[in-house]
């Protein structure tokens, strides 16, 4: 009989893992990447499958071969969410085009804009489709709170960058922390990008081994930051806490997750994912999987 794992973990984690095997380190071709994202939709762990993320560049490549993988697609359509470069206005015209033509098959649901000045997010906000959602980057080194007041008032979400090939794309747990109780307070629900590569947070080399160390954070970590954020349960420092707290600080059980004292139920789990933290990218499906089993929770 097949084990089953804590309601905790499965709400935690729906839909989470924005596979994004054409970016660093991993950066696939195309049909590998594509290959990869069909293979784990038709795997036992589909239900943490969030979005394929792909640069616009790569679009039409996308839609040259994916139709040799939606032969035998369980479930239709793919949702894609594009990486918009120098030119978002013209990109979203490829965007829509995408669509029109791929309807069906694949569809772009979402699309993640560069850092961009308060005024040039709410220009390009303007130019979005209707039913695709926005995730606008928010650069840690100044104006959060301003682009954020620009992100919800556009009734859009923000992405922020968790870490990179480099020690100092990682930033600090304080950083972090301030970015999730701004996000929560906004009312902006948030996806994280890079350096998301293991449940929870440690000292490991950045970019491989012989590699400087960097405190990277945890998957699980964040997540679970934002849902106690979320909830009222922890604020300023408690959050960086969160961020750092090891293995032992959590417990996922069937009804709930334990941080510390603190309990949320699975429902209050879902209902925080849906309004804060939506997922993070990795540009591997099978490596989080491999550690969330290694540590039980799969």
């Amino acid at each position: 009989m097949t084990e089953t794992k804590p309601a905790s973990i499965l709400a935690l984690l729906d839909s989470s893992i924005d596979y994004a095997g054409m970016f660093l380190p991993a950066k696939l071709p195309v049909d590998d990447m594509l290959r990869s994202w069909a293979a784990a939709r038709r795997g036992e762990h589909a239900g943490l499958l969030g979005r394929l993320v792909v640069p616009s560049h790569a679009l039409d490549a996308v839609e040259d071969l994916a139709p040799r993988y939606l032969t035998d697609e369980p479930r239709r359509p793919w949702p894609l969410s594009v990486v918009l470069g120098e030119d978002p206005e013209a990109e979203l015209d490829l965007v829509r085009a995408f669509n029109d033509r791929l309807r069906g098959g694949a569809e772009v649901v979402s699309v993640e804009v560069m850092p961009l000045s308060t005024r040039a997010i709410d220009r390009v906000g303007t130019y979005l489709s209707p039913g695709i959602e926005a995730f606008f980057e928010v650069p840690l080194d100044g104006e959060v709170e301003a682009r954020l007041a620009i992100i919800a008032s556009g009734d859009f979400a923000a992405k922020v960058r968790t870490g990179g090939v480099t020690a100092a794309a990682f930033p600090d747990a304080a950083r972090l922390g301030a970015f999730v109780a701004s996000a929560a307070g906004a009312q902006v629900p948030f996806k994280a990008t890079a350096g998301l590569h293991h449940p929870f947070a440690g000292q490991r080399p950045a970019a491989g081994a012989g590699t400087p160390s960097v405190a990277m954070h945890g998957f699980l970590n964040l997540a679970v930051a934002a849902v106690l954020c979320r909830v009222g349960a922890v604020e300023g420092d408690e959050i960086i806490d969160v961020l750092g707290a090891p293995r032992d600080a959590f417990e996922f059980r069937d009804v709930g997750l334990a941080y510390r004292g603190l309990i949320v139920d699975v429902d209050e789990i879902a209902a925080a994912r849906r309004a804060l933290f939506r997922s993070f990218g990795s540009c591997s499906f099978d490596e989080p999987i491999e550690e969330l089993r290694t540590e039980g929770l799969l």
